[in-house]
C-alpha cells in the first residue's frame, strides 16, 4: 500500500514538472518571437531614414553599403558635387539632330563631380538612376536617357557615369546623368546606392 501510493505521489510530482516547463516555455513572451532579422531592420531604416536635399554647387559627402553581385561591390565613401541641373525638351547633338520628349515628360541633366574618399573604387553607377516623386505623390523610376552625344559647354557636357571608369582612392570623376521624369509637376529625385539606401534627393521643378 506504501509502495502504490509512493508511487502516485512520484508520477503526480513528474506530471506537474512537466507542466510547469511546458507553461513557462509558451510564457517566455519575446523569447517565444523570431528575432528581427537584419534585413527588416534595414528596411525599416530605409523608411526612416530623411536624405538629405543636394542644390547646385554644393558637396555632400556619401557613404554606399557593399553589395554581392557577380563582381562584389564593395563598400565606398565620395565626395559628391551636384556641379548643376537643368530640366529640357530636347537636347542638342553634335550631328545637329534634336532629341526631343513626349509631352508630359522633360530631361533632367545633371552634372556630378565625385572624388573618392575612400579605401576601395567607387561605383558611380548609383548616379545614373534615380527614383522620381511628384507633390502629390506619383511615383516612377527615373532611368538614364539613350542620349550618348556630350561636349564641354553644351547641356550635357560629360559621357554618363556608366561609359566611365570607377575612381580609385583619391581620384575624382566628372559625368552627367540625363534622367527622364514627368514634367506635369514639381518633385524629387531620390538617389541610393544599391542596397537602397537613401544617399541625397535633388529638388526638380517640372514645366
Amino acid at each position: 500500500m506504501t509502495t502504490t501510493r509512493s508511487r502516485q505521489a512520484l508520477m503526480s510530482a513528474s506530471a506537474l514538472v512537466l507542466i510547469t516547463g511546458a507553461v513557462a516555455c509558451g510564457s517566455s513572451g519575446n523569447d517565444a518571437l523570431p528575432p528581427t532579422s537584419s534585413w527588416q531592420q534595414g528596411q525599416t531604416q530605409q523608411q526612416t531614414q530623411k536624405a538629405p536635399v543636394l542644390s547646385a554647387g554644393q558637396t555632400l559627402s556619401i557613404k554606399t553599403t557593399p553589395i554581392q553581385l557577380a563582381t562584389p561591390i564593395p563598400a565606398g565613401s565620395a565626395d559628391v558635387t551636384l556641379v548643376s541641373v537643368t530640366e529640357a525638351k530636347t537636347l542638342p547633338s553634335k550631328t545637329g539632330v534634336t532629341t526631343k520628349i513626349a509631352p508630359d515628360e522633360e530631361f533632367a541633366v545633371l552634372t556630378f563631380k565625385v572624388k573618392n574618399t575612400g579605401e576601395d573604387k567607387f561605383d558611380t553607377y548609383v548616379l545614373d538612376q534615380a527614383r522620381w516623386t511628384g507633390e502629390d505623390g506619383y511615383a516612377v523610376n527615373a532611368g538614364n536617357a539613350v542620349f550618348t552625344d556630350h561636349e564641354p559647354g553644351t547641356a550635357v557636357p560629360y559621357p554618363a557615369f556608366h561609359n566611365q571608369v570607377n575612381p580609385m582612392p583619391g581620384e575624382f570623376v566628372l559625368g552627367t546623368s540625363v534622367l527622364v521624369i514627368p514634367a506635369t509637376q514639381p518633385g524629387t529625385l531620390h538617389f541610393t546606392d544599391r542596397n537602397g539606401n537613401p544617399l541625397f534627393d535633388v529638388a526638380t521643378k517640372g514645366k
